[in-house]
């Protein structure tokens, strides 16, 4: 029996997805050196600002949900 069994009559079809993928190892030519230095640049966000910058970010991007990141 599946999760959603008792929907089945509801459903139209299905999707079957990872959930997660785990990568052993180094991904580093997906991240060629100087992407990160960028990409806050293009934010406009100093290095040292960053720490403030991802606690402005991490709350709404959670949603603002009960145990979220940056939600105490």
């Amino acid at each position: 029996m599946t999760t959603f069994a008792h929907l089945q009559e509801q459903c139209e079809g299905q999707l079957t997805l990872f959930d997660r993928v785990i990568f052993k190892g180094h991904l580093t030519r997906l991240y060629p050196a100087g992407n990160f230095s960028w990409f806050l640049r293009t934010q406009g966000v100093r290095l040292k600002d960053y720490r403030e910058y991802a606690q402005g970010v991490t709350l709404p991007a959670s949603g603002g949900c009960a145990g979220g990141p940056g939600v105490e």
